[in-house]
């Protein structure tokens, strides 16, 4: 970067840390102004200090976004946008009246997320992919999997007689027009907000559900993808599979209860991450910590899935050290600041509310979902939608231990990490921290749970293909999820 470049990354830190300082000697500036601007000085500070390495053998990913702020103005010009319509948008907020509507505002916020994302962006082009060459090669894996995006669509959406009134909508109490609150009952009011779009276009009871539908069976896919990238497309189809005909998930998205949210901005989050971490690519980055973020603003407990993702990057960075840190400080940065920018309303509000521990659930807990408590209730039939008949259990088990138990063999499987942190890090959060119910666990660690069958499945599969050399394993794997199922739903 050339002296002249360093000099106006200095005097733009200079001038936003003057700007963090004047915002909190303010008493009635909100106080996130100052940390919005803070956040800019050391972000400009970090791009003067910056020094690119000719030698080094890395994606220069830093290189490319601060070089390119200099080489390309219109990414400085994103970046800062991005931030200033957030100053903006947390300065609004508090002053508007209860009636006012918020369209406007949620349009800015969407807006400013978008130049974020446009500034983090690799100056690289898309690359071309060659649809006929792509559909050769992936036809049958491509039909599978809709097929069973479909099947998740038709399960969730019938019976045809829906409940009177939608969970939602008969726990979120009073009316609030803010998306960017959460309501006296604990509930996300831009989760409330979302089920009214369907309300308006197919009434109260099918519009409110047919909203949670397409979030069920959009999780459907994202179980798909996460499968796919840790082990394998099996793997995936499996998951997806399983998670289609799952019966709680199936009864959660039938009934518009938000948990259903929680489970598909989580699975989103995994899926971002992992993309991050084996493409290297700032915009999954990016994703991460929108995904993130998102959980908080639709479904009770969102701030799990900001723990699980926390949860593998620490171990991650506990295993390979250096390596992670040199790899992936960059692109943890930016999503942070994807995280910190797309919840800078929401963080507003929890910070002015008295009672905050209550509206998120951060409670000291009852201390009853212990793993053994967990495995009791797996395997109590007197819950039918919340139990896994004896074989199911036995798959589970065996796909849990041997998971956890490779991420501390002496050449750890870090693929595992994600499933396995996330299955464990909801019951540490849950049983110290919060009071959720038994239904509630269950459907955040949902995708865990039949990753692990699906695990074991694959892996008895391939016994069987070892010993008898006419059954292929795609055959194994389809007999072992059909007999499943079978125990599953009858």
């Amino acid at each position: 970067m050339h002296r002249a470049g360093r000099l106006v990354w200095w005097a733009l830190a200079f001038v936003f840390a003057t700007a963090s300082l004047l915002a909190f000697s303010r008493p009635a500036t909100p106080w996130l102004d100052g940390v919005v601007w803070a956040l800019l000085a050391v972000i400009c500070a970090r791009a003067a200090f910056h020094r690119p390495s000719p030698t080094s053998d890395l994606l220069p990913l830093w290189e490319d976004v601060w070089e390119a702020a200099v080489q390309r103005p219109w990414r400085a010009v994103s970046i800062g946008a991005a931030f200033v319509l957030t100053v903006w948008l947390v300065h609004q907020l508090p002053a508007l009246p209860p009636d006012s509507s918020y369209r406007p505002y949620v349009g800015v916020w969407g807006i400013a997320i978008v130049f974020y994302l446009l500034a983090v962006a690799p100056p690289r082009g898309w690359p071309r992919t060659d649809w006929t060459i792509w559909w050769e090669v992936n036809q049958r894996t491509a039909i599978a999997g809709l097929t069973i995006v479909l099947l998740a669509f038709l399960v969730r959406l019938l019976p045809l007689r829906a409940p009177l009134e939608p969970f939602i909508l008969r726990t979120a109490g009073d009316t609030i027009q803010s998306p960017f609150v959460i309501t006296p009952s604990g509930i996300p009011s831009m989760a409330v907000a979302y089920t009214m779009l369907g309300v308006r276009l197919a009434g109260t009871a099918y519009g409110a559900r047919l909203a949670w539908v397409l979030v069920g069976t959009l999780t459907v896919a994202n179980a798909f993808w996460v499968g796919t990238r840790l082990k394998g497309v099996q793997i995936g189809l499996l998951c997806a599979f399983l998670l289609a005909i799952w019966p709680l998930h199936v009864q959660a998205s039938h009934q518009a209860m938000p948990s259903v949210a929680l489970l598909f901005f989580t699975t989103l989050a995994v899926l971002m991450l992992q993309r991050a971490l084996d493409r290297r690519s700032p915009l999954d980055w990016g994703w991460t910590g929108i995904a993130v973020a998102g959980a908080l603003y639709t479904a009770p407990g969102g701030w799990l899935t900001g723990g699980i993702v926390l949860a593998i990057l620490f171990y991650l960075l506990l295993a390979e050290r250096r390596t992670m840190w040199v790899l992936h400080r960059n692109g943890m940065l930016i999503a942070i600041g994807a995280w910190f920018l797309t919840s800078a309303p929401w963080l507003q509000f929890v910070w002015r509310t008295p009672n905050r521990a209550v509206l998120l659930g951060i409670q000291q807990g009852e201390g009853a979902l212990t793993p053994f408590a967990l495995l009791a209730e797996l395997l109590n039939a007197s819950q039918p939608e919340m139990f896994l008949p004896p074989l199911s259990a036995a798959l589970f088990l065996l796909g849990l231990f041997y998971a956890t138990l490779r991420l501390f063999l002496r050449h750890a499987e870090y693929r595992m990490a994600p499933m396995v942190l996330w299955f464990w890090g909801v019951l540490y959060f849950t049983e110290r921290l919060t009071t959720f119910s038994t239904h509630a666990v269950f459907l955040a660690v949902g995708v865990p749970v039949l990753f692990f069958i699906a695990l074991a499945l694959w892996h008895i599969a391939l016994l069987v293909q070892r010993a008898w050399r006419t059954i292929s394993v795609p055959a194994a794997l389809a007999a072992g999820a059909t007999l499943v199922a079978l125990v599953w739903l009858l």
